[in-house]
């Protein structure tokens, strides 16, 4: 929809490089890191790099085990391992792999382009000594854990699955948006996946993702260096004038009020009605509640900036829309964590059995699974799971590979652990299904 001229909107800085300052590791504009997903606009620069060796998970855990995280396990523990993402230092091997394969952190094409190298590199990103010494043993650690895959690549196009496979699923975007509610583009970003700048730190509660600032980090304003931020990756579909509303509690009147902006234009000063519990928002401008909107160019690559000004507020979701009428409030579940179903009954010969896993949109990019568990009248041994999108299966979508368990109507759960999924087609066209190596009746 077109709109008088009278909006005038600054160019948008196209940021190839990492904001000076951060403390978490990021994924730039224009890297690499996603170049294997297939829907990506044209538009977008890549050097065709691949953040997955490729391998099956128990060769390449084993070798990062003994190369990368015996450097992380050791001097990136005290922040990446449990408070801060990705946590690449956990002490739990398995969710250190998880965090440096879902999150891109190690391009395998060219290892000199890998964030963990080029955070200690670069921008002395917390070394602890020489930040040269310190990246070269990083990087020799990344070749070697290269280097111990090789000859042991599955092809990821391969779509011939091993195993019992169910049928596919409905799309993402029809378990998210039941009805299509929304009348033009929703572009749905998930505040946990944006770089941060402390004391802007992720949190969850009752099962909600979220980033904030503690109360005790007091009021900042626009002209505080130490303010915490959250910056995230985006594009919308069609050239148009956007709305943005945010889910967020901002329940007291000590935390009620933000900074936020489309880098490259003017910051807003949101003040923000008071919310019961998580609930969404409008983004406006100073007290009188100005209506904002951010002409965007279609397939144009932006980020979007939340600047801390009082404490304690926490925002969990962000959505650009072009339908001025949107009102996500008045939408049941749309844009909201969703469960995808498939049915086991021709894979199992039970009836009424189905694999049930819940899914939302994390970033531009991938996915959030987690709570994947069968409904079933009777005990199943169920072993290795996987992933497909479209029917194809991508070995870097491995977290599940560990399944190995009896569930039943009791103890329905597959697994307590999450896990990020690269996007294929988008929200629109992807589909699942999952693929078990043993499933069977236990006897």
């Amino acid at each position: 929809m077109k709109r008088p001229t009278q909006y005038k909107i600054s160019s948008i800085l196209l940021l190839g490089t990492i904001l000076i300052g951060y403390n978490q590791c990021v994924t730039p504009l224009g890297t690499n890191q996603k170049g294997t997903l297939k829907f990506a606009s044209s538009n977008s620069t890549s050097n065709s790099g691949s953040s997955s060796n490729g391998a099956p998970r128990a060769i390449s855990l084993g070798a990062f085990k003994t190369t990368v995280y015996s450097i992380t396990s050791v001097r990136c523990v005290n922040c990446h391992g449990s408070s801060q993402t990705p946590l690449h230092a956990s002490p739990d091997v398995n969710i250190a792999y998880d965090a440096v394969m879902n999150s891109s952190k190690v391009d395998f094409t060219n290892t000199a382009n890998s964030r963990l190298y080029l955070k200690l590199k670069n921008e002395n990103h917390n070394c602890w000594s020489s930040c040269d010494s310190n990246a070269s043993d990083m990087l020799a650690q990344i070749n070697n854990w290269k280097n111990a895959t090789i000859g042991t690549v599955i092809d990821p196009t391969n779509t011939n699955v091993t195993g019992k496979t169910t049928k596919d699923t409905i799309t993402v975007s029809e378990a998210l948006n039941p009805g299509q509610a929304a009348n033009g583009d929703v572009v749905t970003l998930m505040a946990e996946s944006a770089s941060l700048k402390t004391p802007m730190v992720s949190a969850t509660e009752n099962g909600t993702s979220y980033v904030w600032t503690a109360a005790n980090a007091g009021i900042k304003n626009l002209t505080s260096t130490d303010a915490g931020t959250a910056t995230l990756n985006f594009s919308v579909p069609s050239t148009d004038y956007y709305k943005v509303f945010m889910y967020l509690n901002a329940s007291t009147t000590a935390s009620d009020s933000v900074y936020a902006k489309v880098v490259g234009t003017e910051y807003k000063d949101w003040s923000i009605d008071a919310t019961t519990g998580f609930q969404w928002r409008e983004l406006t401008n100073t007290a009188q509640k100005t209506e904002t909107e951010f002409y965007l160019t279609g397939a144009k690559a932006y980020q979007f900036e939340i600047r801390q000004k009082e404490p304690g507020l926490k925002i969990s979701k962000v959505i650009f829309t072009n339908d001025l009428n949107y009102d996500p409030n008045a939408m049941v579940k749309v844009n909201q964590k969703a469960t995808l179903t498939a049915s086991l009954s021709d894979i199992t010969g039970l009836a009424a059995t189905y694999m049930d896993i819940d899914v939302e949109e994390f970033d531009l990019y991938s996915y959030k699974l987690t709570n994947p568990r069968i409904r079933t009248t009777k005990d199943l041994k169920i072993k290795k799971l996987k992933i497909l999108v479209n029917g194809s299966f991508n070995p870097q979508h491995s977290t599940y590979f560990v399944v190995d368990k009896t569930v039943s109507k009791a103890d329905p759960i597959v697994s307590t652990f999450s896990m990020i999924l690269l996007k294929d087609k988008g929200a629109e066209l992807d589909k699942l299904s999952f693929s078990f190596d043993i499933i069977e009746v236990v006897k």
